[in-house]
C-alpha cells in the first residue's frame, strides 16, 4: 500500500499522461525514468515511447539492464545514437558538460518527435533536483522538455516508494550517472579512458560492490564505494587484487577514498590512501 498523498500524486501523473496523449520519454534505465515510462505505458500504451541515447558515455552493462527492465513491462523502447563526442565544448569537460550532453539528446528526441507529430518530450527529473546543480535542466528548459515528477511534486523518496509499489525491479537501484561524470572537470573526455573506467567499475561490481565510482583525476584514479562497503574495500586481499586488475586495465596509480561514495565527490577534497 502507498499513502493517500502519494496515491493522489500517482493519479495526477496518470491524468497528465492522458492529457498529453502521445509522448516520448528520455529513458536511461534509472528508477526515475523507469517509473515515468511504466506509468506512461499504463496510460498511453503504444503512444508512449521510451528513447535511449546510445553514447560512448553509456556503459554497455547499463544499456543491457535498461533494456531488460523495460522489457519486463513490455514498454516500447527504441535506441538512437547521440553525437556529443563531436562537440568540442562537451569534450573540454567544463562545468557545462551536462548541458551540452542533454542539449544533444533532447535535440535528437525533438527531431524524432517532430517527424511523428508527437508534441511532448519528457524527462525523469524530480522535485529534489531543483535544489541541485543540474546544467542539463537548462537544456531541458531551452527545448521545452517537460518534467512530470516536478509538475506533480514528486521527490526521490516518493519515486522509490511508488516504483516499489508497482514492482519495478530497479526500485532501489543506486544512482548511476554517465561515465563522463567520472572525469574531473578540465580533463578532456576521451573514449579510451571512458572504456577503461567502464571495465574497472565492472570489475569492482564483480567483487560484490554495489555502489561504485572510479574517478579519473588525470594522473591517478580514486575508487569510491558505498559507506557500508568501505570495510571490504580496505581489506588487504581485495586491495591487492584491485591494484593488479587496475594495472592490467591501464590505471597505474590508484587511491582508495576513505569517505566512500558521495554525489559530486570530484568537487571535494580527497581523503584516501594510495
Amino acid at each position: 500500500m502507498i499513502s493517500k498523498s502519494l496515491e493522489f500524486k500517482y493519479q495526477k501523473l496518470r491524468d497528465l499522461f492522458a492529457e498529453m496523449q502521445k509522448v516520448i520519454i528520455a529513458y536511461s534505465g534509472g528508477v526515475d525514468s523507469t517509473l515515468l515510462l511504466r506509468i506512461g505505458k499504463e496510460v498511453l500504451q503504444k503512444d508512449c515511447i521510451g528513447v535511449i541515447g546510445l553514447s560512448p558515455s553509456l556503459a554497455k552493462s547499463e544499456l543491457d539492464e535498461a533494456l531488460r527492465v523495460a522489457q519486463s513491462f513490455n514498454a516500447n523502447v527504441i535506441q538512437l545514437e547521440t553525437h556529443e563526442m563531436d562537440n568540442p565544448e562537451y569534450i573540454n569537460n567544463d562545468r557545462s558538460r551536462c548541458y551540452h550532453c542533454k542539449l544533444e539528446l533532447y535535440s535528437i528526441l525533438k527531431a524524432y518527435a517532430r517527424d511523428r507529430k508527437i508534441k511532448y518530450i519528457l524527462d525523469g527529473n524530480n522535485y529534489d533536483d531543483l535544489n541541485d546543480y543540474r546544467p542539463g535542466r537548462e537544456a531541458a528548459k531551452q527545448l521545452h522538455v517537460r518534467s512530470p515528477f516536478i509538475e506533480v511534486g514528486l521527490h526521490k523518496e516518493d519515486i522509490r516508494e511508488l516504483a516499489r509499489f508497482l514492482d519495478l525491479p530497479n526500485w532501489n537501484k543506486p544512482a548511476q550517472p554517465c561515465l563522463s561524470s567520472r572525469m574531473a572537470y578540465g580533463q578532456p573526455i576521451e573514449l579510451q579512458i571512458l572504456n577503461k573506467i567502464a571495465t574497472a567499475e565492472s570489475y569492482l561490481k564483480s567483487l560484490g560492490f554495489e555502489i561504485v565510482r572510479v574517478r579519473y583525476r588525470g594522473d591517478f584514479v580514486s575508487i569510491e564505494v558505498g559507506p557500508d562497503e568501505l570495510q571490504d574495500l580496505f581489506d588487504s586481499c581485495n586491495q591487492k587484487s584491485i591494484r593488479q586488475q587496475f594495472e592490467r586495465i591501464g590505471f597505474h596509480r590508484i587511491e582508495f577514498d576513505r569517505n566512500g561514495y558521495r554525489p559530486g565527490n570530484l568537487n571535494q577534497p580527497l581523503t584516501s590512501v594510495s
